[in-house]
């Protein structure tokens, strides 16, 4: 695999729709797991994102649970919102429901 993509919204900046049965209100998480081969796997995976898997191949994988653990043979780069924490070997993501509160004008 090459990237691994957690979250819990679907929508990036942009409009793009990565995850489209992500919600930020079910307790759960969804992932994605691109495993591309060459400028030609890149090409279809972003054909598959762009039209939400009517046409692609199977080096797109898709997961949804409340917790993921991720464990690599050597570190990797880690980010979390586009910010870059450093190399890790492992990532344990899980959600907390109900932990954030949002307030907005009456």
């Amino acid at each position: 695999m090459r990237t691994i993509i957690i979250g819990n919204v679907g929508k990036l900046q942009g409009g793009v729709v990565l995850l489209p049965e992500a919600a930020s209100d079910n307790g759960r998480l969804d992932a994605i797991v691109l495993a591309p081969k060459g400028v030609s796997g890149w090409a279809t995976v972003a054909t598959q994102i762009a039209t939400r898997h009517k046409y692609g191949h199977d080096r797109v994988e898709r997961f949804n649970s409340e917790r993921f653990r991720v464990k690599t043979a050597e570190p990797v780069q880690v980010q979390i919102d586009g910010d870059t924490l450093g190399e890790a070997i492992e990532l344990d993501v899980k959600v907390n429901p109900a932990s954030l509160v949002v307030r907005l004008p009456a």
